[in-house]
């Protein structure tokens, strides 16, 4: 657990962030694949979990997918080879050595007979875009900063009163450290519930992980819900926040994607391509006039048991802690607006 004062190197590092963050390509949304990302991004996830990355390994990964994506014609058979690919780049570049993950590992989640150059080659392709550059930072990287200053010392005094005796100072760090644990496990239900939903690439990434510290501590019924410390490290006020908060209120209510339904109902959604054929040297498919020559490929997300619908109820349980405050939410933020004027 770290509840700590705000020091010169994070906020350097948290600057740094914000610098990099400003560098980002444009997202237009024009991909014409969008309708098959929320499963595309479920599999990504699915093989980051296995292979045991970082929270920002896979967010880096979908960022790089997504925008390749926007800016590419991808022929629908090299959806998946491409996934997995930008998975790999982030490990290289978010991973220690040890933990990145060999082709021949990746070339076994494949259900296609991809050769070594073929990784390498789509490689060499997304890293020529990119301008050999993956220093984009992601939601998990600025949640990675933000997210020690999300219960603070200062909190305390909200336990103090409620415990007497030579205990009190002793109960009251546990009670710090069981809030840093409850809102920890907040706010990673929030990422898994933003990096499904396309609409992120709308707002900054720092400003996304500042609503969710924001939130977080309003479920926790923790106040003041945006402290002097949160604005002065993340470099985010309260009206810059709302329409973002808006907006993370708003994914919760809406119905479950394709990923979700499928993992309720177990109905695959395939991607498919040319059957039979298989060749090594593969046309990557880039122009609207190109041909895939990979064998035929499909996402096929199938849930433990443990993890069925765990997005759609994850999203339930986090819109059910919103809905009990609402009242209280919307009062709260007219006050906080007339106090900012």
């Amino acid at each position: 657990m770290s509840i700590c004062p705000v020091d010169e190197y994070a906020i350097d590092i948290i600057q740094s962030l914000i610098k990099r963050e400003g560098r980002r390509i444009k997202f237009c949304f024009k991909s014409p694949q969008q309708e098959v990302r929320p499963v595309l991004i479920s599999w990504v996830c699915k093989v980051a979990e296995e292979l045991k990355l970082r929270n920002c390994t896979f967010h880096l990964a979908v960022y790089v997918l997504d925008i390749f994506m926007d800016n590419h014609e991808i022929a629908t058979p090299q959806l998946k080879l491409l996934a997995i690919v930008c998975l790999l780049l982030a490990a290289k570049f978010e991973e220690l050595d040890s933990n990145v993950p060999k082709i021949s590992s990746l070339q076994s989640k494949l259900e296609s007979n991809y050769e070594a150059t073929d990784f390498i080659t789509i490689e060499i392709v997304i890293l020529n875009f990119l301008d050999w550059n993956l220093a984009y930072p992601t939601v998990a990287h600025f949640i990675e900063c933000f997210g020690n200053f999300v219960v603070q010392t200062s909190d305390l005094k909200y336990f103090q009163g409620n415990f007497r005796g030579s205990a009190c100072n002793q109960d009251s760090i546990c009670k710090l450290k069981q809030l840093k644990s409850d809102a920890d496990d907040i706010i990673q239900d929030f990422m898994g519930i933003v990096i499904q939903d396309i609409g992120y690439m709308s707002f900054q990434p720092s400003l996304i992980a500042a609503a969710v510290i924001f939130l977080t501590r309003f479920m926790l019924s923790l106040q003041p819900e945006w402290t002097s410390t949160l604005a002065e490290v993340t470099k985010w006020s309260i009206p810059d926040i709302l329409p973002c908060s808006a907006w993370l209120k708003q994914i919760l209510h809406t119905p479950d994607n394709d990923s979700c339904v499928q993992a309720s109902t177990g109905h695959k959604k395939e991607i498919k391509g040319n059957q039979g054929k298989n060749n090594s040297s593969i046309d990557l498919g880039y122009s609207t006039n190109s041909t895939a020559s990979s064998p035929d490929i499909f996402i096929e997300v199938i849930p433990s048991k443990d993890q069925e619908s765990y997005l759609g109820s994850t999203k339930t349980a986090l819109r059910k802690m919103l809905e009990d405050k609402n009242d209280l939410f919307m009062l709260k933020i007219l006050l906080l607006l007339m106090l900012e004027h």
